[in-house]
């Protein structure tokens, strides 16, 4: 399961109660509301304030305390957590290992990475899913995975130089 930051925020004034989750990217992922309807007014101001992205509901936070209590959960960045998220049950123990040497950071930049990694796979189906402990090990995080051929490529410089070649 993919890991987010959820910010619960309770309006002081009407009880409202709006869910905001974000990826750890800092991207909003899901905007959920519980309690009430919005009036015309307050859909103006969400409008003009909507936190697309996790700074802007920090700042929230900040600027408006008197009007709003607003509750964090932080993601659950344990290595239970990215085991089930990597979901290829080989080597746990090497795996617990290869975690337990990471810092914060390297721990971020493996949740982040996971899930775009497993759609990579997807699209190559030729390609076989790394055990955790290798791909915690060898960095696999850090690739930059090049995206999938579909049909023929055509460089379009060597069709020329092969057009020129047969005009002479």
């Amino acid at each position: 399961m993919e890991q987010f930051t959820t910010y619960t925020i309770k309006s002081k004034a009407d009880g409202f109660v709006w869910q905001f989750k974000y990826h750890l990217n800092g991207v909003l992922a899901e905007c959920k509301m519980f309690d009430g309807i919005l009036s015309d007014k307050q859909i103006g101001w969400l409008k003009q304030q909507f936190p697309y992205y996790q700074t802007d509901v920090e700042e929230w936070k900040i600027k408006l305390q008197q009007n709003f209590d607003i509750s964090i959960t932080p993601p659950d960045l344990t290595f239970d957590a990215l085991w089930e998220l990597y979901n290829y049950k080989l080597s746990k123990q090497d795996a617990t290992k290869a975690f337990n040497k990471l810092k914060e950071p390297e721990i971020l930049l493996c949740f982040i990475d996971v899930p775009k990694y497993l759609q990579w796979l997807k699209r190559n189906p030729n390609v076989q899913q790394l055990n955790l402990a290798t791909y915690i090990s060898k960095r696999r995080y850090e690739d930059e995975r090049p995206d999938s051929v579909k049909g023929k490529v055509y460089n379009t410089t060597l069709i020329d130089l092969a057009k020129s070649k047969q005009i002479k």
